[in-house]
């Protein structure tokens, strides 16, 4: 008993702030998409042999998933992989290009899975969907992880997806397609009645577009909270995908770092994070229009995991690729108070972003679920709210017209969709301090990269960069099979030869 005072009491010290922490929002110059950049031709290859595929119509079962995400469609699995020398390979300067064309009637996204033979040095992805507003969506090799990539979720029924490899590659060998993500989620196939007027259509509840605030005196500062958001689309398992929301936050030092917060739920483990794809500026140009903001775009290459816990329920993440010009490097504040007034910025029912508008009704709640106990804020709304896909979305407060991120959504009462809880940023400031507060360098790095390099002949070639494993540890692992892993607070080091796990002395 005396054991689990002390311990308890040493938590309470460890997670008690002397004082408020905040960083600034950053904002950056707007991408403007013209008419002339999205018509403007950017695939290499002239596509006159494109390969068909084709996706049979699938049943697709919806049910939010245990822990909480809801689902937005399915994986489709070809009965046999799609190879590489299937397809009509046309010279262009450099190398060669090969030409896809996917479509599913069903779909209202979709995306491509592609599995690798072997290490490519250089690939180029070129991805567009028969619904895309923005510029064709151009990605690299470092988008492969663990010699797979999901790649960017596009928009409608069809996607073309251009491949090029330079002449060192052997293109009839080098990649397979051996599934496809087939989205689903706005099929709008509910009850119209429960479609209202404040939203695109998709959100089940009343909710306000962030251009039903346009007359608010705190409009300015909603925008720059709805500019750092991102709908994330992921892959849950096999059989499933699924969408939540993230922030992308600002750092003490202004380094424009990619960082980004969002549910435990939603992103709890590296393999998530890698194929993680987000959607930016996914505004409606009007209180209560379906037209959709031009700057609207997405971004792939997954993120880096470097933070997450299941009682905290916060995930703290590096984005692999930059986010798109306009984006906001959002501020953030420590500092919260019961009766505070709060807005949540959120994408409910992978709709547009919706912001909501509520007070600060209790702080430091212990709320155990079916899979567990989280500590939690919680907030009652009084004008919107949150719902499924709203899952990791902001908190914000906003003071002197700036907004402040406080938190990550982690969900409503399913009796109330305005009695909201989120996780509780000050809990878990300390864990994330040393990227928002100190140089940006991954915990770990410096110890890992000097037993690596010492015994390189032993370990073998790198698969892919540096994560956070096991929670507080960060790990590389290795082609061979092996890996090295570092306690991020002791700086113990430990290695793995493929079978057991050895403290390194």
């Amino acid at each position: 008993m005396k054991k689990y005072l002390l311990v308890s009491a040493l938590s309470l010290l460890m997670t008690a702030q002397t004082h408020a922490e905040r960083a600034e929002t950053i904002e950056q110059q707007n991408n403007s998409i013209t008419k002339s950049a999205i018509s403007a031709p950017a695939f290499l290859g002239t596509g006159s042999q494109s390969f068909p595929l084709n996706v049979p119509e699938i049943k697709i079962d919806l049910t939010p998933s245990a822990t909480g995400i809801f689902k937005s469609g399915a994986i489709y699995h070809f009965p046999a992989p799609v190879m590489a020398s299937q397809f009509a390979w046309e010279r262009v300067s450099g190398g060669y290009v090969a030409r896809i064309k996917l479509t599913s009637g069903q779909a209202k996204g979709l995306r491509y899975h592609l599995v690798f033979n072997q290490e490519i040095p250089s690939i180029k992805f070129r991805l567009h969907g028969n619904q895309d507003t923005a510029p064709i969506n151009v990605l690299d090799q470092s988008a492969i992880h663990d010699s797979n990539v999901w790649l960017p979720v596009t928009d409608g029924n069809q996607a073309d997806l251009e491949i090029f490899v330079d002449e060192s590659v052997s293109s009839d060998s080098v990649f397979s397609i051996d599934a496809i993500n087939v989205i689903v989620a706005d099929l709008n196939s509910g009850n119209p009645a429960e479609i209202h007027a404040k939203s695109v259509g998709l959100a089940k509840k009343p909710e306000s577009d962030l251009a039903c605030w346009a007359d608010d005196k705190n409009y300015p500062a909603l925008s720059a909270a709805a500019n750092a958001t991102a709908r994330i689309d992921i892959i849950i398992d096999a059989t499933h995908s699924g969408y939540c929301t993230g922030t992308l936050l600002s750092d003490k030092n202004g380094t424009k770092t990619p960082w980004l917060a969002t549910a435990n739920h939603c992103l709890a483990d590296q393999a998530t994070a890698n194929n993680a794809s987000f959607k930016w500026f996914y505004q409606a140009t009007t209180c209560k229009g379906k037209a959709t903001d031009s700057r609207s775009v997405t971004t792939g290459g997954g993120a880096q995991l470097l933070w997450t816990d299941f009682k905290l329920e916060g995930a703290f993440l590096k984005l692999n690729t930059p986010p798109p010009k306009g984006a906001v490097f959002m501020g953030w504040n420590t500092d919260m108070h019961v009766n505070d007034e709060v807005w949540g910025v959120h994408h409910p029912e992978t709709d547009h972003t919706m912001v909501s508008r509520g007070t600060v009704s209790n702080l430091l709640q212990n709320t155990t679920y079916k899979e567990g106990a989280h500590l939690v804020n919680t907030v009652s709304y009084i004008d919107g709210g949150v719902e499924g896909g709203s899952s990791g979305s902001g908190l914000f407060s906003i003071v002197n017209g700036s907004a402040y991120w406080q938190g990550t959504l982690i969900g409503a009462y399913k009796s109330n969709y305005q009695l909201a809880e989120y996780s509780d940023f000050n809990s878990y400031y300390p864990n994330i301090k040393q990227w928002l507060a100190g140089s940006g360098d991954a915990a770990g790095n410096a110890e890992i990269d000097d037993l690596y390099n010492k015994y390189a002949a032993y370990f073998g070639a790198k698969s892919g960069k540096n994560f956070i494993c096991y929670v507080a540890y960060t790990c590389q692992n290795l082609a061979s099979g092996k890996a090295i892993g570092v306690h991020n607070s002791s700086k113990l080091l430990y290695w793995f030869d493929g079978a057991t796990w050895s403290l390194y002395k």
